[in-house]
């Protein structure tokens, strides 16, 4: 049973290509989703049948221990925002097909493959030009990605909601109809599932796109316009409600820790020293200073070129500490190719729109980081973005006719 729930996987993740629109499946295209989805399975198949890979050894086996634990003990994962939802997910996987590490990877993968779609239907809306064929590729090769979507974190969860979240609201404020946004919500409810912080975050982006959506499509009909505000009310009423009454058990749950802690200062403080005191081998090596507003800021913002960049060649002890190297010098090249745009004046709302969600999202989830480790895994929620300004930049040209 087990073997053949990872072939339905398997099969669901290579017919995912068919949710690309059929004038963009070209040859090439069909072959680079291929190429994507072939290189997390083997990632998965490494991992599983060959060896643990490096950072494979921690939470993703002991996300699989427990739920295999709770399937033994018929003991089913209390559904509680963060790790409680993504056990319960694969717990209720292993009832149906039986427990196996392989399977459990392999539904990450399908969820990797939808991803990549949904990306390749933004960069749709934000330049019609371009191939989805550089778009897969750069997927393929950016290291946060390839890795953490292949093995059994969360992360792949997260990213589907977010990169699904903003797809519908670009298509919300590309085709002019409000019912989208609604969608939008509840697939960045679904990412906020998976993290308490970014719970929160799902219901602030939702109540922003709301209120973008008001100032660009309702401005000029104040019955629209109040029929917008309503339902923005009305989501924003629901996401606050399940912030507040979604369970968390301890260890995720971010509002008991801002309540206890004081202030949101004292609580990255305490946050970011419990996570150094474990000393990783990868860690930044300061201390972010929160005595005052100023000196906070500075150590966050010093943080967060650290969390951008990756190991730095200087402090790379390992062949290993070059992969997510990789990763920042393709972030940062993403950046470059947004400021080229900007100073081209190609920049339109949808590309604007993404360099906000890419700073805020990244600089939330840098608050947090104190490792190059933590940061290598926690990239993986944006670097999605660059990789469309790569592609607007180098591959401007591409009709989508030439696609059919």
């Amino acid at each position: 049973m087990t073997e053949l729930g990872v072939l339905l996987l398997f099969l669901l993740s290579i017919l995912s290509i068919f949710l690309v629109p059929a004038n963009h499946r070209s040859v090439g295209v069909v072959a680079m989703f291929f190429v994507f989805v072939g290189a997390h399975h083997v990632i998965s198949i490494i991992n599983t049948v060959f060896i643990i890979l490096p950072g494979a050894d921690y939470d993703a086996h002991y996300f699989h221990l427990n739920a295999l634990r709770a399937l033994e003990n018929q003991r089913v994962p209390i559904f509680t925002v963060g790790t409680g939802v993504y056990e319960w997910i694969i717990y209720t996987l292993y009832t149906v097909f039986g427990a196996s590490k392989l399977l459990s990877q392999s539904l990450n993968v399908l969820f990797a493959a939808l991803s990549a779609v949904a990306v390749c239907r933004i960069t749709s809306i934000v330049d019609h030009r371009v191939s989805y064929y550089p778009i897969l590729g750069l997927l393929a090769i950016s290291p946060s990605i390839l890795f953490f979507t292949s093995i059994t974190f969360r992360e792949v969860f997260q990213l589907f909601g977010f990169v699904l979240g903003c797809f519908y609201f670009f298509k919300a404020i590309n085709d002019k109809q409000v019912k989208w946004l609604a969608l939008s919500f509840l697939l960045l409810i679904f990412m906020g599932a998976f993290h308490h912080v970014l719970l929160i975050i799902a219901v602030l982006m939702s109540v922003l796109s709301f209120c973008i959506y008001s100032a660009k499509h309702a401005g000029k009909n104040d019955r629209e316009g109040l029929k917008v505000i309503s339902i923005g009310f009305a989501f924003l009423f629901i996401g606050s409600a399940v912030v507040l009454f979604f369970p968390a058990s301890n260890g995720n749950d971010y509002l008991e820790m801002l309540q206890h802690s004081g202030s949101i200062q004292n609580m990255i403080d305490q946050y970011r020293q419990a996570v150094d005191s474990a000393n990783p081998r990868s860690s930044y090596g300061f201390a972010v200073d929160t005595s005052s507003v100023g000196s906070a800021l500075l150590g966050l913002l010093r943080s967060y070129l650290f969390y951008l960049v990756g190991f730095w060649p200087s402090e790379s002890a390992r062949w290993l500490d070059f992969i997510p190297l990789a990763g920042g010098l393709l972030r940062f090249l993403g950046l470059g190719c947004f400021i080229y745009l900007l100073f081209t004046r190609q920049l339109n709302f949808y590309n604007a729109a993404l360099f906000v969600m890419f700073i805020g999202m990244s600089f939330i989830w840098s608050m947090g980081t104190t490792n190059f480790g933590q940061a290598f895994r926690h990239n993986v929620l944006t670097d999605w973005i660059p990789v469309i300004w790569i592609s607007l930049v180098f591959f401007p040209k591409t009709s989508s006719a030439n696609e059919k």
